[in-house]
């Protein structure tokens, strides 16, 4: 189950894209500001869910979990961009 949620914010990480492309395109920054949030959100999801290896997908790489930062009071992070 988590495997196919992971796999289906992967197919939505390409629809964003192809929607960021045709809103600047159409020189919408509006929407192409908005979508660049959800394909962030759903990148984050698909990273939470993967439990393996780094994998690449297009253009999209999904680090591995295991992969994280530490910050000043120690708590764990998302793996830096």
């Amino acid at each position: 189950m988590l495997a196919e949620l992971r796999e289906d914010n992967l197919k939505l990480v390409e629809s964003f894209r192809a929607v960021k492309d045709a809103a600047e395109a159409a020189k919408d920054n509006a929407t192409s500001g908005i979508v660049d949030d959800w394909t962030d959100q759903a990148e984050e999801r698909a990273w939470f869910l993967s439990g393996g290896a780094p994998k690449r997908i297009g253009r999209l790489l999904v680090p591995s979990p295991a992969v994280t930062t530490v910050s000043r009071c120690g708590s764990r992070t998302m793996p830096q961009r």
